[in-house]
Protein backbone atom coordinates (compact mmCIF):
# COMPACT_ATOMS: atom_id res chain seq x y z
CA UNK A 1 0.00 0.00 0.00
CA UNK A 2 1.77 3.31 -1.23
CA UNK A 3 0.50 6.02 0.81
CA UNK A 4 -2.20 7.89 -0.27
CA UNK A 5 -0.27 11.09 -0.16
CA UNK A 6 2.41 9.84 -2.34
CA UNK A 7 0.41 8.61 -4.53
CA UNK A 8 -1.84 11.74 -4.82
CA UNK A 9 1.54 13.77 -5.40
CA UNK A 10 2.56 11.79 -8.34
CA UNK A 11 -1.06 12.05 -10.13
CA UNK A 12 -1.00 16.01 -9.39
CA UNK A 13 2.68 16.67 -10.13
CA UNK A 14 3.01 14.22 -12.93
CA UNK A 15 -0.39 13.63 -14.82
CA UNK A 16 1.53 13.00 -18.01
CA UNK A 17 3.96 10.67 -16.74
CA UNK A 18 2.74 7.31 -17.48
CA UNK A 19 6.79 5.53 -17.14
CA UNK A 20 7.00 6.68 -13.64
CA UNK A 21 6.98 3.54 -10.87
CA UNK A 22 7.01 4.18 -6.97
CA UNK A 23 9.25 1.66 -5.31
CA UNK A 24 10.20 1.38 -1.75
CA UNK A 25 13.70 1.15 0.50
CA UNK A 26 13.55 -0.42 3.25
CA UNK A 27 16.35 -0.87 5.96
CA UNK A 28 16.52 -4.47 6.90
CA UNK A 29 17.82 -3.69 10.33
CA UNK A 30 14.79 -1.55 11.04
CA UNK A 31 12.04 -4.29 9.20
CA UNK A 32 14.11 -6.76 11.44
CA UNK A 33 13.32 -4.61 14.51
CA UNK A 34 9.73 -4.27 13.87
CA UNK A 35 8.63 -7.61 12.17
CA UNK A 36 11.11 -9.92 14.00
CA UNK A 37 11.77 -11.22 10.52
CA UNK A 38 14.27 -10.73 7.51
CA UNK A 39 13.17 -9.59 4.43
CA UNK A 40 13.25 -12.27 1.63
CA UNK A 41 14.61 -11.59 -2.18
CA UNK A 42 12.09 -12.42 -4.73
CA UNK A 43 13.36 -11.91 -8.15
CA UNK A 44 11.76 -8.58 -10.02
CA UNK A 45 10.70 -7.43 -7.07
CA UNK A 46 12.13 -7.45 -3.76
CA UNK A 47 15.98 -6.80 -4.17
CA UNK A 48 19.16 -6.44 -1.64
CA UNK A 49 21.00 -3.54 -2.78
CA UNK A 50 24.19 -5.24 -0.65
CA UNK A 51 23.78 -8.13 -3.27
CA UNK A 52 26.43 -8.80 -5.56
CA UNK A 53 28.77 -5.77 -3.92
CA UNK A 54 31.82 -6.08 -1.37
CA UNK A 55 28.94 -5.32 1.66
CA UNK A 56 27.20 -9.16 0.29
CA UNK A 57 27.32 -10.24 3.49
CA UNK A 58 25.68 -7.49 4.70
CA UNK A 59 22.96 -7.26 2.70
CA UNK A 60 20.11 -9.04 4.97
CA UNK A 61 20.82 -6.21 7.39
CA UNK A 62 21.54 -3.21 4.45
CA UNK A 63 19.02 -1.37 2.04
CA UNK A 64 15.87 -2.90 0.37
CA UNK A 65 14.06 -1.76 -3.01
CA UNK A 66 10.74 -3.25 -3.43
CA UNK A 67 8.38 -3.01 -5.91
CA UNK A 68 4.85 -2.59 -4.47
CA UNK A 69 3.39 -4.20 -7.53
CA UNK A 70 4.56 -7.61 -6.36
CA UNK A 71 5.15 -7.23 -2.36
CA UNK A 72 1.73 -6.17 -1.59
CA UNK A 73 2.87 -7.89 2.40
CA UNK A 74 6.44 -5.92 2.48
CA UNK A 75 4.90 -2.86 1.46
CA UNK A 76 1.76 -3.18 3.95
CA UNK A 77 4.39 -3.24 7.00
CA UNK A 78 6.69 -0.42 5.24
CA UNK A 79 3.90 1.78 5.53
CA UNK A 80 3.32 0.55 8.92
CA UNK A 81 6.88 1.00 10.29
CA UNK A 82 7.05 4.46 8.74
CA UNK A 83 5.97 6.88 11.15
CA UNK A 84 7.72 4.74 14.06
CA UNK A 85 11.22 3.68 12.50
CA UNK A 86 13.53 5.73 10.20
CA UNK A 87 14.21 3.09 7.48
CA UNK A 88 11.22 3.81 5.19
CA UNK A 89 12.28 6.09 1.61
CA UNK A 90 9.56 5.63 -1.32
CA UNK A 91 11.31 7.08 -4.74
CA UNK A 92 9.48 7.53 -7.98
CA UNK A 93 11.17 6.72 -10.83
CA UNK A 94 11.23 6.29 -14.81
CA UNK A 95 13.26 2.75 -14.24
CA UNK A 96 12.44 -1.01 -13.83
CA UNK A 97 13.10 -2.40 -10.91
CA UNK A 98 16.43 -4.10 -11.62
CA UNK A 99 18.19 -0.88 -13.20
CA UNK A 100 16.92 1.53 -10.42
CA UNK A 101 18.56 -1.51 -8.28
CA UNK A 102 22.13 -1.11 -10.31
CA UNK A 103 21.83 2.58 -10.37
CA UNK A 104 20.98 2.75 -6.33
CA UNK A 105 24.22 0.39 -5.74
CA UNK A 106 26.21 3.00 -7.69
CA UNK A 107 24.97 5.90 -5.31
CA UNK A 108 26.08 4.11 -1.72
CA UNK A 109 29.27 5.33 -2.11
CA UNK A 110 30.17 9.01 -2.15
CA UNK A 111 33.88 10.37 -2.98
CA UNK A 112 34.10 13.27 -0.53
CA UNK A 113 36.94 16.01 -1.33
CA UNK A 114 39.45 14.63 0.32
CA UNK A 115 39.45 11.72 -1.36
CA UNK A 116 38.11 9.49 1.05
CA UNK A 117 34.76 7.40 0.83
CA UNK A 118 31.63 7.32 2.86
CA UNK A 119 28.79 5.17 2.50
CA UNK A 120 25.26 7.00 1.78
CA UNK A 121 22.82 5.68 4.06
CA UNK A 122 20.14 7.21 1.28
CA UNK A 123 17.24 4.20 2.83
CA UNK A 124 17.68 6.45 6.24
CA UNK A 125 15.38 9.34 6.23
CA UNK A 126 17.75 11.09 9.14
CA UNK A 127 20.87 10.75 6.78
CA UNK A 128 19.17 11.56 3.42
CA UNK A 129 17.93 15.10 5.02
CA UNK A 130 21.53 15.70 6.25
CA UNK A 131 22.98 14.73 3.27
CA UNK A 132 20.97 17.38 1.30
CA UNK A 133 21.55 19.96 3.50
CA UNK A 134 25.66 19.87 3.48
CA UNK A 135 25.77 18.89 -0.21
CA UNK A 136 23.11 21.48 -1.69
CA UNK A 137 21.23 21.08 -4.53
CA UNK A 138 23.31 20.64 -7.44
CA UNK A 139 25.54 17.91 -6.00
CA UNK A 140 22.24 16.24 -4.40
CA UNK A 141 20.80 16.17 -8.32
CA UNK A 142 24.60 14.94 -9.62
CA UNK A 143 24.76 12.49 -7.57
CA UNK A 144 21.11 11.35 -7.26
CA UNK A 145 19.58 11.84 -10.77
CA UNK A 146 18.71 9.07 -11.85
CA UNK A 147 15.72 8.92 -8.88
CA UNK A 148 12.84 11.98 -9.63
CA UNK A 149 11.33 12.00 -6.34
CA UNK A 150 12.68 11.06 -2.31
CA UNK A 151 9.20 10.79 -0.39
CA UNK A 152 10.32 10.22 3.63
CA UNK A 153 8.90 11.10 7.40
CA UNK A 154 11.25 12.98 8.95
CA UNK A 155 10.24 14.61 12.25
CA UNK A 156 6.64 13.58 12.16
CA UNK A 157 6.45 15.15 8.37
CA UNK A 158 6.23 13.67 5.18
CA UNK A 159 9.36 15.54 3.08
CA UNK A 160 9.99 15.25 -0.64
CA UNK A 161 13.18 15.86 -2.37
CA UNK A 162 12.78 16.17 -6.29
CA UNK A 163 15.37 15.97 -9.01
CA UNK A 164 13.55 17.02 -11.69
CA UNK A 165 13.50 20.65 -12.92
Amino acid sequence: MIPDDIQSHLREHFPLREDLRVYVLVDGIQFHKHTSTAIQPQAGSVIALFAGTRDERLAPAGPWLIDPAHAKGIVRIAAEMEPALPGVVWLISALEIEKQAQALRQMIDMRLPNGRELMVRFWDPRALVSLYHSVGREKWRAHFGGVVEWHFIHQGNRIYIGNHA
